[in-house]
């Protein structure tokens, strides 16, 4: 295989990849982001995680019905902003996808602005999938039933395509106190996280990190301004 072969099927991949993202996006948007816990006395429980997704989809979808005559992308990106984003482990995800090295060379500002900039990226992705959402389903495996002493834990789902196609998708949470949140999710055991952090590596080793922030900044503007 020729190195010129060689580049066009990993961009290939990752395109697949890309449009894998999109479509399981929205899915992930109604998962475990407000797991709260229920507390009895002195004991606090945790909540099962596929219960309190129901009501956060109830809640997410409600408020996109209401303005679906108006349903344009500000509009999407402002509901991605009250109903998911609270409930993503942001700050760890920033830290994660830069990598130690550049995140121990980034100045407490740098850090301030990639992670907001970062998130500006993650909401625009949410909104087009929104946008083009048709119809997946989500299908949770078991959860063992000790799930709510751990600090970190895994859910198993597989989302179920209109046409019958099945992409497996697993999340990582991060419990804070009484409340969860989500650090990382992968589909067909490709990190999110990974992805964007290998997507990332070429500028950060050729701009650094204030390279990084300015493409962020110009891509998102972009995207806002289209």
């Amino acid at each position: 295989m020729t190195i010129k072969t060689k580049n066009k099927m990993i961009k290939y991949k990752e395109n697949i990849m890309k449009r894998w993202f999109l479509r399981t996006a929205i899915l992930c948007s109604v998962l475990l982001f407000s797991m709260t816990t229920v507390v009895a006395g002195a004991k606090t429980t945790v909540a099962h995680p596929v219960d309190y997704m129901k009501g956060v989809a109830k809640y997410l979808v409600a408020d996109l019905t209401k303005h679906q005559k108006n349903l344009s992308h500000k509009v999407v990106a402002r509901i991605i902003y009250e109903r998911i984003i609270p409930h993503f482990d942001l700050g760890t995800m920033a830290r994660s996808v830069m990598g130690r090295r550049y995140w121990r060379l980034a100045t407490p500002a740098q850090r301030s602005q990639f992670q907001r900039e970062f998130t500006d990226m993650i909401v625009n992705t949410y909104a087009a999938a929104v946008e083009q959402y048709d119809g997946d389903k989500i299908k949770f495996h078991p959860m063992r039933a000790d799930y709510g002493k751990y600090r970190l834990i895994s859910v198993s789902s597989v989302v179920i395509r209109p046409n019958g196609n099945r992409i497996s998708v697993r999340y990582k949470l991060r419990r804070f106190g009484n409340r969860w949140k989500v650090y990382d999710f992968s589909i067909e055991s490709i990190s999110m996280v990974s992805s964007y952090r290998s997507q990332f590596s070429g500028v950060l080793h050729s701009k650094g990190v204030a390279g990084l922030i300015k493409r962020l900044k110009a891509h998102n503007r972009k995207v806002n301004e289209s």
